[in-house]
């Protein structure tokens, strides 16, 4: 029982592995072959990428600060400026924060 255990553990590492590997691109893929587990492959790429919490707060703030400075062109449609600050609101979501936007 514990073999098969074992040996279903192994076989779920070794998809989560691929699955990392498929995603990534070569240059980081190069960077995280050597790797054992998912669980290294995860806590590099999060580190790597994401940073720390002044890192995080850093990105949030000039986030707000590129949000602030937007400014809709005479030769834009509506659609395409309030998808631009739409996308600035959830690249701060991504990092952990929020906006503060109210809708109306």
């Amino acid at each position: 029982m514990a073999q098969i255990k074992n040996h279903k553990e192994r076989k779920n590492k070794a998809k989560a592995r691929s699955c990392f590997f498929a995603s990534v691109l070569q240059m980081i893929f190069t960077r995280i072959m050597t790797l054992k587990t998912p669980k290294e492959i995860w806590d590099y790429l999060k580190e790597e990428y994401v940073g720390d919490d002044r890192m995080r707060s850093m990105q949030v703030v000039n986030l707000r600060r590129e949000f602030e400075l937007q400014r809709m062109k005479e030769s834009k449609i509506i659609k395409e400026y309030s998808n631009k600050l739409l996308g600035i609101d959830k690249k701060i979501k991504l990092l952990g924060s929020d906006l503060l936007i109210r809708e109306l």
